[in-house]
């Protein structure tokens, strides 16, 4: 958002807050580690380049256009703002849960809430991107691990 943009940003705040308000307190069934690992993943989403390139492009996909010249609606450049936002979420929950120790596909399907397919698809963009690799095979399942930062170069 531009310093232009005051009157959307006290919107979107309003609802957000809101929203929050409407989902009311946390549960107590919710696990604090796991919770915490959310939280910890979002937070290096909204701080990665991916979230901060999106949002610095979003005027300029609605007045220029992208390479080819498409102009984007509001509408659509809110359901991309939202898969950019839910893929950064997955691939930051994925990065820490398999720092200290490395997981299976199912291991983490269960631990993040994402179908299998969602993950593994995810683990092997993740893997050529330099981010994940296999760090071992039990019983024919691959166990995948994040790769340290000093590894990815950060």
């Amino acid at each position: 958002m531009s310093a232009a943009e005051g009157g959307r940003f006290v919107e979107l705040v309003t609802r957000f807050s809101q929203t929050i308000r409407e989902l009311g307190p946390l549960k107590k069934e919710v696990d604090p580690e796991k919770l915490k690992t959310k939280l910890q993943a979002a937070k290096n989403a909204v701080e990665g380049k991916k979230m901060r390139w999106v949002v610095a492009k979003r005027v300029e996909f609605m007045t220029d256009g992208n390479l080819y010249g498409e102009v984007f609606t509001q509408q659509e450049l809110n359901r991309l703002f939202e898969e950019v936002v839910l893929d950064e979420l997955a691939i930051q929950e994925i990065l820490l849960l398999t720092r200290e120790h490395p997981l299976s596909v199912r291991e983490l399907a269960e631990k993040t809430g994402l179908p299998s397919a969602a993950v593994l698809r995810r683990l092997t963009d993740m893997k050529r991107m330099g981010l994940m690799q296999v760090e071992r095979i039990d019983k024919r399942t691959p166990l995948w691990k994040a790769v340290g930062k000093k590894e990815q170069g950060q």
